[in-house]
């Protein structure tokens, strides 16, 4: 028996998965990640990464060295090979297209479309797109003229905090843009992603799940809320001392 074969061990008990957190089954391609959505086919897949090699012959003598700038993956799903140069990918030329919220208003719809048909191209014209996206979808929401303002009105709101400071952190990225004179910061893909997350969750929390909210209070009976609000009174009343 060959000594590479692994050795027979007594069989321990294992989870069966089922508690484990769902796997994300639509990524954008990203350098060097394991898995993510194959450019060829669609299929959330594993990746197989290898790298390219340069071969010439010094003094007769043959010798390979890496090639650090460029690098190929291979979807484990359709065999199909992507050629990525200087960490992104070239071949195919890929426009990954980002879920568009369903409730995004339709004024900010062009500038999320065309941010996620670039972003392969260009992640800081993508991520120009989805500032200015950003902020008038602030702005919009909170009717405020200002972003640090709409910033605040959002938070007296209750908009989580979590997405309060990730607006704080884009308003501020921009003036720092903004003040050096430059039209783009140093954004890459990671970037990207995150700005059309924001978009998502302004959207989810400040349109969807209010929607969704109203509905359900609507479709509680009269004498119910109203049994719901004296029930709530007397709680609070006692909860004060009185």
């Amino acid at each position: 028996m060959s000594d590479d074969l692994p050795k027979k061990t007594e069989d321990l008990p294992m989870a069966s998965g089922v508690r484990n957190p769902p796997v994300k089954l639509k990524q954008a391609p990203v350098y060097l990640e394991g898995q993510f959505s194959c450019p060829r086919c669609g299929v959330f897949s594993t990746q197989q990464w290898t790298s390219l090699y340069r071969r010439f012959n010094p003094g007769g003598g043959v010798r390979h060295i890496q090639l650090s700038d460029i690098s190929m993956s291979q979807c484990l799903a359709c065999s199909a090979k992507s050629l990525w140069f200087e960490k992104r990918l070239v071949v195919p030329e890929q426009s990954f297209v980002e879920a568009l919220p369903e409730d995004l208003p339709a004024e900010f719809i062009r500038d999320f479309e065309e941010a996620a048909a670039i972003s392969a191209r260009s992640p800081r014209a993508a991520a120009a797109l989805l500032r200015m996206c950003v902020e008038a979808l602030c702005k919009d929401l909170a009717g405020r003229s200002k972003f640090d303002q709409a910033i605040g009105e959002l938070e007296r709101q209750g908009i989580p905090t979590e997405i309060s400071i990730a607006l704080d952190v884009v308003r501020s990225n921009g003036n720092e843009v903004l003040h050096a004179g430059k039209l783009y910061g140093d954004d890459d893909d990671h970037t990207v992603r995150m700005l059309f997350d924001i978009v998502r969750s302004i959207v989810n929390w400040a349109i969807t799940q209010k929607r969704n909210l109203a509905q359900l209070y609507a479709e509680i009976p009269d004498t119910k809320r109203a049994a719901s609000e004296e029930r709530r009174r007397k709680s609070r009343e006692a909860a004060d001392g009185g």
